[in-house]
Formats: structure tokens, C-alpha cells, sequence
């Protein structure tokens, strides 16, 4: 006898210990107090057992027993009422109607439990025959718990199968071993309470009451829940919906199979949706964007977001994994940012920068077309000449006649060649002032650095100032030309200018497995360690003030990015440097070639 009671008044002493544990992990949230309330009803239910089978005679143990009421009428109705708060932080595709079930329930139970305790403490239809047991006192059930018993069946066998069916919903993010523990911590005693302490009793089979004590066991592993896992399986501290609603920024929580569980509202206004109707889609529906199988932190890789109306909205995408204590994951946290107006300012920034590049060269390029437009108005003023002279037939034999002629198709052949390059050298200046479109288009580079090479020719000064070009045999790749003529621009820029008055600049194109390489080597002065850590960075520059402004190879990084490739540098100081562009093939080049 004495082993039971003190086994009752340690559930009692561990029921109100979890009790307040499990309140402070979040005090404000209905499920915590609901859970807590759990398991301080249980704690009260186990001290006035203890009490009861610890008491002298019939009418103390009575009197515990129906003090002992308020700590079980409300268990039928406080189950379904917890699961619904359940599924409302782990959701099911259709947990609304769900919840909306285990509500009505749940206030089901709550009715039936207050409409047994007035019989429970003024008549003896709950505790109908009172007798001695070998570890105290127990009761015979009377005819109003039996009906109790009927009526708050049915609320918890609902709660009950929500709760298994919820276990299996695609949105769920607990472990394998944290599902355990829930079913341990809910179904454990909703089995136990019934048969001990009705169906026995019932049958007038002698055994100890353990409802009580199984309601405790919910509160410990609520408890092992929260040291195994970093959380109780009813308080979502990972996931504040207040503070995520209130950022611009795009969140959401995927599961491991890649389903959207939470979403914010900065998200669903990038998507033009309600935050509920992302729930349960596939991310891959949202975001040009998969999680790796291992999940990893990601930092601002760059993709794409349609809307509901597929609009396609240029984002940045960081992500990072969640896990429990033990390092088990749970799914992954996915930042999308907008980058529209940052685009835009990129784009202008490219403008401005092609505009740049061509200003440097504004010099030279009005030298390279006066040349011809020189000799095509000499040519003229000779043309004019013989013109003359053929207006006068009687003053010229029929040889020189033909021989002015003759004179006269090779002077318009040299000016008409005067008057393509002059166009060609146009057409290059448009091809690089030109914003363009982002659409993709098989190009070939050999053809993209020859129009970057024949804009800076009048910079060269042979043979003392070269650039060469070593075209290997390569396929299309699928690029936006502009961009690319861009960055072979600046970076041929650099090379000459690392060069000064003397040197050589040599390009080679060649392919390498899936991928095509351009590289632009130069002899020039070469790069110290310090300077090659930040030679990408946006307006760093060794040039002085007023001679570069820092964006060039900035810009040529990020379009390279952008396409898919990579550009890496190696520099010596003294002996040169070696800038290698390396961009993707399209599946179609490489089955081709």
C-alpha cells in the first residue's frame, strides 16, 4: 500500500513540476497553456488518489474521491481540444476542417464533464460502491461515470485519429523517433485511463488505478520532447509567425520531401497568393530553385520566382537548414528577396559602364574613322578631277581616256572600302552602348572577342603593343552576346592597361568537356595577393583617381555568374596575369559536337 501511494504522490509532485516547465516554455500560446493545464488536472488527480488510499475510512476516501473530479471530468473534452491546437502549428492539407471537427468535439467533452460533476458530488451515481484493496481504497464505477465514459468515447477516439492521420501528412516535419514520442506521450494513457479505471472496476476486477499516473507520463515525455529535440511538439519555437509576417522579405519552411509548411506573407505577396493556399505546394512550383539532397546553408544564389500568373520575378534565395538537438533534420528555411529594383539598378549600372568603356576609347575611335573619311575625300576631290577632264572628249586620246577610267573604279573601290570600315567601327560602338535583352541566343565567343579586340584597335601600336587572337575550334554557347562582349571588353581594358606602351595581350578560346574557356593573358606588370582578394569587388581600383572607376571587372564577374560560369584569375607580380572566363555548354551544343 505504501509503495502505491508514494508512487500517486510522485505523479503528483512530477505532473505539477512539468506543468509549470511546459507553461514557461511559451506562455502565450494556446497550446502550451492547454498542454500545462493537462498535466496540472492529471497532477491534482494523482494527489487526491494518494490522499484517498492513504485515508482511514470510507467517508475520507469518498471525500478525496470527489474532490479528485476536476482533475478527469475534463479530459474528454481538454484531448481533442489539445489536438486540434496540435494540428493547427503541424498542419495537414485539409487540417481547417479538421480542427473545425476536433473543436466541436472537444466541447462535446467539455459539456458532458461539467454536467457529471454535480452528480459526482452530491450523489453516489460516479462512485457507487467503495471498497478496501490490498494498496488502499478503490471504487466500483457507478451508472453516471459509466455514461461519462460512453459520451467522451467518442471525442477522443476523433482526436485520437486525427492525430494518426496528421502523423502521416506530407507537411509533417518531426522525425521518425519524434512521432514516437507524441503517440507515447497522447495515446498512452487515453488507452491505460479506461481500462483501469473504468472497465475493471467495472468488471470487479481488482487492480491499481493508473489514469492518473499515464497522464503524468505525457508530461514527462512532453518533457524528453523538449531536452531530445530542442522543443515540445506543441510549441513552435522555431517558426513566429508575428515576426515573419512583419518582414518584406519572402520566408517559407520546407519539409525533407520539398513541401511548403509555412509560409509568410512577404512571400505570398511576391507570389500574388494567400499565405494558406502555398501550403502543401511543391516548392519547385514557386522557386526555379531545388534544395540539395543533403540540405545546406545557401547564401544569396541567385533564381528566379513565378507568380500565380507565371510572371517570372528575378529573387536571391538563401536557405538553411533545421534540425533538432541531435542533428536530425526537420526540413529547411528558404529567404527569397526580391531583386527587381536591384536589377534595374544593375542594369543601369552596366549601361553606364559600357558608356565608360566606350569613352576611353572616344579618342582613338575618332582617329580610326577620319582615317578613312581622309583618303574617301581625297579620293573624291581626284574623282571630281577626271571628271573634268572627261567632260572634255576633244582634249583627251582614247588611251588616257581609258586610262582615267581605270584610275577612277580603283578610286571608288578604296573609298567604298573606306566607307565599310567606317560602318564596321560604328557597329561596334552600338554593339557595346546598346542595353539589349536578357534573352539567351547561341553565340560563338571567337566571333564576341573579335568585336571586342576591333574596338580597342586603335589603342594598338604595333608592333610594339599587340593583341592576339587564338580562336579554337568551339561551339554556341546559349548567352545574352551584349553581356558577354561587355566583359571581354573589360577585361581585354585591363590587360592593356597592365601592359602600358609595351607588351602583348594574347586570347585563346578551346573547349573543355561541357564547358568552352576564353582566356585573356598578358604580359604586363602582374597583381600582388592583397590585390587579387579583392579584384572583383565593386569600385576597387589601383588605378588613380579619375582613370577607372572600379566597376569593370565587378560587372564582368556578375554577368559571368549570371550565365552560369565561372571567372577565375592568376597573377604574379612582374610576370603577368591570366584572366579565364568558363562558361556552361547547352545540353543541344554538346550532343552536337
Amino acid at each position: 500500500m505504501g509503495i502505491y501511494t508514494a508512487l500517486l504522490s510522485l505523479s503528483s509532485f512530477v505532473g505539477a513540476l512539468c506543468a509549470g516547465y511546459i507553461l514557461a516554455q511559451s506562455p502565450r500560446q494556446r497550446a502550451t497553456q492547454l498542454a500545462a493545464l493537462l498535466a496540472a488536472t492529471a497532477s491534482w488527480w494523482a494527489l487526491c488518489e494518494a490522499r484517498w488510499n492513504g485515508a482511514r475510512d470510507v467517508v475520507e476516501a469518498l471525500h478525496w474521491m470527489r474532490l479528485s473530479a476536476p482533475g478527469w471530468v475534463f479530459l474528454g473534452g481538454m484531448v481533442p481540444h489539445l489536438m486540434a491546437r496540435y494540428l493547427d502549428i503541424y498542419p495537414a492539407p485539409d487540417a481547417a476542417r479538421r480542427q473545425r471537427i476536433l473543436m466541436r468535439a472537444a466541447w462535446v467533452g467539455y459539456a458532458v464533464g461539467l454536467a457529471v460533476m454535480p452528480f459526482d458530488w452530491w450523489t453516489r451515481s460516479v462512485h457507487a460502491a467503495i471498497y478496501r484493496t490490498p494498496w488502499g481504497w478503490s471504487y466500483a464505477p457507478g451508472t453516471a461515470q459509466l455514461v461519462y465514459f460512453a459520451a467522451v468515447s467518442g471525442p477522443v477516439t476523433i482526436a485520437v485519429i486525427a492525430m494518426v492521420r496528421n502523423f502521416h501528412s506530407p507537411l509533417s516535419v518531426a522525425t521518425r523517433s519524434h512521432r514516437i514520442a507524441i503517440r507515447l506521450g497522447i495515446l498512452t494513457p487515453i488507452a491505460l485511463t479506461p481500462v483501469t479505471d473504468i472497465i475493471l472496476p467495472a468488471l470487479g476486477i481488482p487492480f491499481p488505478r493508473l489514469g492518473s499516473t499515464s497522464y503524468t507520463l505525457f508530461g514527462l515525455i512532453a518533457l524528453g520532447t523538449a531536452f531530445r529535440f530542442g522543443m515540445l511538439f506543441f510549441t513552435p519555437q522555431q517558426f513566429s509567425e508575428e515576426i515573419l509576417d512583419a518582414l518584406h522579405e519572402g520566408v517559407a519552411m520546407i519539409t525533407p520531401s520539398g513541401l511548403v509548411r509555412r509560409a509568410n506573407r512577404g512571400l505570398a505577396h511576391l507570389c500574388g497568393r494567400e499565405p494558406a493556399t502555398l501550403v502543401g505546394l511543391e516548392l519547385r512550383a514557386l522557386l526555379d530553385w531545388t534544395p540539395t539532397a543533403a540540405p545546406r546553408a545557401v547564401e544569396e544564389e541567385q533564381s528566379v520566382l513565378w507568380t500565380a500568373d507565371r510572371i517570372a520575378i528575378p529573387v536571391s534565395v538563401s536557405a538553411a537548414p533545421l534540425c533538432d538537438r541531435q542533428g536530425e533534420p526537420m526540413g529547411i528555411v528558404v529567404v527569397v528577396r526580391d531583386l527587381r529594383e536591384i536589377e534595374e539598378l544593375r542594369r543601369r549600372m552596366l549601361i553606364q559602364a559600357r558608356l565608360a568603356a566606350v569613352g576611353e576609347l572616344a579618342a582613338g575611335l575618332a582617329h580610326e574613322i577620319n582615317n578613312p573619311l581622309a583618303f574617301v575625300r581625297s579620293n573624291l576631290a581626284q574623282l571630281e578631277r577626271r571628271w573634268k577632264l572627261l567632260c572634255e572628249p576633244e582634249a583627251l586620246s582614247d588611251d588616257e581616256r581609258e586610262a582615267i577610267a581605270e584610275e577612277s573604279r580603283e578610286l571608288i573601290a578604296d573609298s567604298l572600302t573606306g566607307v565599310d570600315r567606317a560602318a564596321a567601327i560604328v557597329r561596334g560602338v552600338r554593339h557595346f552602348t546598346h542595353a539589349g535583352h536578357p534573352a539567351r541566343e547561341p553565340a560563338n565567343l571567337n566571333e564576341l572577342l573579335d568585336d571586342a579586340i576591333s574596338m580597342l584597335r586603335p589603342r594598338l601600336l604595333p608592333p610594339e603593343l599587340v593583341i592576339e587572337l587564338r580562336a579554337g575550334e568551339i561551339p554556341p554557347v546559349a548567352c545574352a552576346p551584349q553581356e558577354l562582349r561587355q566583359v571581354f571588353l573589360n577585361l581585354l581594358v585591363n590587360a592593356l592597361d597592365a601592359v602600358g606602351r609595351r607588351g602583348r595581350v594574347v586570347v585563346t578560346t578551346l573547349r573543355e568537356g561541357d564547358a568552352v574557356v576564353a582566356e585573356v593573358r598578358d604580359d604586363g606588370c602582374g597583381m600582388s595577393p592583397e590585390t587579387l582578394e579583392r579584384i572583383f569587388d565593386p569600385f576597387f581600383t589601383t588605378k588613380r583617381v579619375g582613370e577607372g572607376t572600379g566597376l569593370g571587372l565587378g560587372i564582368a564577374w556578375h554577368i559571368v555568374q549570371k550565365h552560369g560560369g565561372e571567372i577565375a584569375v592568376e597573377s604574379t607580380p612582374g610576370s603577368g596575369s591570366c584572366f579565364r572566363v568558363r562558361l556552361p555548354l547547352p545540353d543541344a551544343s554538346a550532343e552536337a559536337a
